[in-house]
C-alpha cells in the first residue's frame, strides 16, 4: 500500500498537534487508545501518513526542520508580512503543481490553495457550509456536497478525482 503524502501549510498549533499525533500513534501501533474517530480508514493508519513539506510565513520558522518550526512562536498572526506571504504562497503552489498527483478534502485553507495550483481536487461540502458562498476555486476541481459528509461514499470520491 502507497503512503500518503501530505504538505502542511501554516506550521503553528495544529500543525504540532498533527505531527505529535501521527508520532503518538505510531509509536504505539495504531492501536485504538482513544482521540481518534478512525484510526483506520479504508486500511490506512497513522503510519502510512507522511509529512514531506511544510509551509509557513513566519522568518522565525523559515528553514528550519518541521520538528523544531512546529514547536516555536506560536503567535504568528501579528508578524503578517504580504510580501512574505506572497513568496511563501508562490512556493508552495510551484512545489504542489510538480509534487501532487491530486487532492481530496473538505472546506479546508490547505484545499483552497491546492486548488488554486492547478492539481485536480475534489472538495467534500455538507450542510453545514455552502460552496456557492466558499468553494475553492481553480482549474481541475469537483465539489461533491451532502447533508452529512457520512453519506459521501469512498467510491463516489475515487471516481470523482482525475490523477495526472
Amino acid at each position: 500500500m502507497l503512503k500518503i503524502r501530505v504538505a502542511v501549510v501554516g506550521v503553528g498549533n495544529c500543525a504540532s498537534s498533527l505531527i505529535q499525533g501521527l508520532e503518538f500513534y505510531r509509536r504505539h501501533g495504531n492501536r485504538d487508545l482513544g482521540g481518534l474517530m478512525h484510526p483506520s480508514i479504508d486500511g490506512y493508519g497513522c503510519d502510512d501518513i507522511e509529512v514531506i513539506a511544510a509551509f509557513g510565513i513566519d522568518r522565525r520558522k523559515m528553514g528550519l526542520p518541521v520538528e523544531q518550526a512546529k514547536s516555536r512562536h506560536y503567535s504568528t498572526f501579528s508578524l503578517y508580512d504580504p510580501d512574505v506571504f506572497e513568496e511563501a504562497l508562490d512556493a508552495f503552489r510551484e512545489k504542489v503543481r510538480h509534487r501532487f498527483a491530486g487532492a481530496v478534502g473538505n472546506d479546508t485553507g490547505p484545499m483552497h490553495l491546492i486548488a488554486t495550483a492547478g492539481v485536480p481536487s475534489v472538495v467534500s461540502f455538507s450542510h453545514a457550509s455552502d460552496p456557492e458562498l466558499c468553494a475553492q476555486r481553480g482549474p481541475d476541481l469537483t465539489i461533491l456536497r451532502r447533508p452529512r459528509l457520512e453519506e459521501l461514499s469512498v467510491d463516489e470520491v475515487e471516481a470523482a478525482l482525475r490523477l495526472r
